[in-house]
């Protein structure tokens, strides 16, 4: 075990790993991985998130609401646009870990 990690504790709560099933369940699809990545570097519209990853803005849009949805993404209106960005620091942590961890990775 690492300096400064923390054991935890076992839960009883079957609910309990079903809603931490879920979450994880987001990051599984590589659509929404292209889209949380291009909004590492900072907030984007969705045309911006679109002309990235490379989708049509109702895929785009879609793959949103579920990252909104599961609090992954915020979404911030500015006048006539919606502005997105990753929701938390501890998210950007998730996805570097991944990239450390998935087959694909450079060493």
């Amino acid at each position: 075990m690492t300096k400064g990690s923390k054991i935890m504790k076992f839960r009883e709560s079957h609910d309990y790993y079903v809603d931490m099933a879920e979450l994880f369940s987001i990051f599984s699809d590589p659509t929404r991985l292209k889209v949380l990545h291009a909004l590492l570097d900072g907030e984007k519209c969705v045309k911006k998130i679109c002309e990235i990853v490379g989708l049509n803005q109702s895929t785009c849009s879609h793959q949103l609401k579920i990252l909104k949805q599961y609090k992954v993404v915020k979404a911030i209106r500015d006048g006539k646009y919606i502005r997105y960005s990753i929701s938390d620091d501890k998210i950007k942590k998730i996805i570097e870990i991944g990239e450390k961890y998935s087959v694909g990775s450079e060493e």
